[in-house]
């Protein structure tokens, strides 16, 4: 059986349309937010301290004497690569 309806749809979508309440806003978890202000704090005094830029160039001379040890050559796309790596090192030991 074919039900036809007189009315077009999109008025009857327009007319449900304003008659949807408007849905809450949701800010978020707060233990979220609190995380999110202490990793940026964390980053802060890593990059302002000097401490990143420190270890990261003691871990590319350590890096660069073992590779040299063995006899390879460091190009430069594996310092950067070592590098990014090392930053990444240092924020997952510190938290």
């Amino acid at each position: 059986m074919k039900i036809e309806t007189t009315v077009p749809t999109e008025q009857i979508v327009s007319i449900q349309e304003t008659l949807r309440p408007a849905l809450p806003l949701i800010l978020g978890c707060h233990e979220y937010h609190e995380q999110v202000v202490h990793l940026k704090r964390t980053d802060r005094i890593l990059i302002r301290s000097g401490i990143q830029s420190l270890f990261v160039r003691l871990s590319l001379e350590e890096y660069e004497a073992k590779m040299a040890a063995e006899g390879k050559k460091v190009e430069g796309w594996m310092k950067s690569r070592y590098a990014k790596k090392s930053e990444q090192a240092l924020r997952c030991n510190l938290l």
